[in-house]
């Protein structure tokens, strides 16, 4: 216990004193979203916490864009919240402390939590108004997706968007990867012919897909064929041809890469769309989709103007307090001591 408190007062003099070398105190805000000044602690904990989890793989273009998006996405929920008239609850409250409180214990303290604020440029304050969002974020939702919402949609409503947005279909897939002619590929052409004449001419699509296909589960179970969504099959071809067929039609022959196809569009199964929806899973997804599409639109608004003070400070030191916070929370999990990575 003497070690990590020896720890976390290092860390906390160090930090003070690079947090002076930054100029925070004297140049608070960093940039401009729409009209509200984004403070330098702000964008840092959105940037440190980026950078820790991206940098590494991804790069710094990475790192600015969830950046960019978390901020925007921060100054949106404070703008409709606002704009609505609402207020936190006493639940929210709770929520919100109960969650400083977590990450308190988790620093170690005190201590270890006023070096986490200072290497961010964060105070306490807005390190509340960072947990808010969660809250407010549910609250927004309830608002507008809950029932009786402006934007309510029912799970039957969803239901049939995903019935037009999928193409139940049964194919005869006739290969090409054994091909080492012309003359071999013209004959698997006349073949695929062959057997959309028979297709067109109303002969029972199953059995021909029996006969002619080497898909061979389709060739097993042709009455259940696929689903697909547009781009599932990665052929532009294929999605112009199968997207475009009424129900209980069939298309042309298809030529790809992989060999030849003839496609029929079946039914979507109400058994499918129940097994889809069974668990609530689908719906509550569709709906999750839908509230930020609903917050891009206000984002998409937006304009981001970087100030001055921006230029001037390196953010990439935020990132230290959250590497910080992962080696204690793992060292919580595992039950070993972290004093090495603290020290980092």
């Amino acid at each position: 216990m003497k070690t990590r408190t020896r720890v976390l007062a290092l860390l906390l003099a160090v930090c003070l004193f690079v947090t002076m070398l930054s100029g925070c105190a004297t140049k608070p805000y960093v940039m401009m979203i729409d009209d509200v000044k984004i403070r330098q602690g702000i964008y840092g904990y959105y940037y440190g916490y980026n950078y820790y989890n991206y940098f590494e793989n991804y790069g710094e273009s990475t790192v600015q864009y969830y950046t960019i998006t978390s901020l925007f996405q921060h100054v949106a929920i404070y703008k409709l919240f606002e704009r609505n008239g609402m207020k936190l609850t006493a639940e929210d409250e709770a929520y919100i402390e109960d969650m400083r409180a977590a990450r308190i214990e988790a620093l170690g303290g005190q201590a270890g939590y006023a070096a986490f604020l200072k290497t961010i440029g964060l105070t306490d304050k807005l390190h509340r108004e960072i947990l808010a969002i969660s809250p407010m974020y549910t609250q927004l939702f309830e608002y507008y997706f809950g029932e009786g919402g402006s934007e309510y949609i029912t799970e039957e409503e969803v239901r049939q968007i995903y019935s037009d947005l999928y193409a139940h279909e049964a194919h005869i897939f006739i290969s090409t990867e054994n091909v080492e002619t012309v003359e071999d590929r013209d004959a698997l052409r006349a073949k695929a012919d062959e057997a959309h004449a028979r297709a067109v001419a109303g002969e029972d699509f199953s059995a021909l897909i029996k006969e002619y296909g080497d898909d061979e589960y389709m060739a097993a179970h042709p009455e259940d064929g696929y689903y697909l969504a547009q781009g599932d099959s990665g052929s532009d071809v294929i999605d112009e041809a199968l997207f475009n067929l009424g129900i209980d039609e069939i298309s042309e022959v298809v030529e790809t890469e992989a060999g030849f196809f003839i496609y029929k569009r079946l039914p979507v199964q109400e058994s499918y769309l129940d097994s889809v929806f069974e668990n609530g899973t689908a719906y509550a997804t569709y709906v999750e989709m839908e509230f930020s599409n609903f917050l891009m639109d206000e984002m998409i608004q937006y304009d981001p103007e970087y100030l001055q003070a921006y230029y001037e400070v390196d953010f990439t030191q935020a990132a230290s307090a959250f590497a910080y916070l992962a080696s204690v929370n793992s060292a919580a999990t595992t039950g070993t001591t972290t004093d090495a990575a603290a020290a980092q």
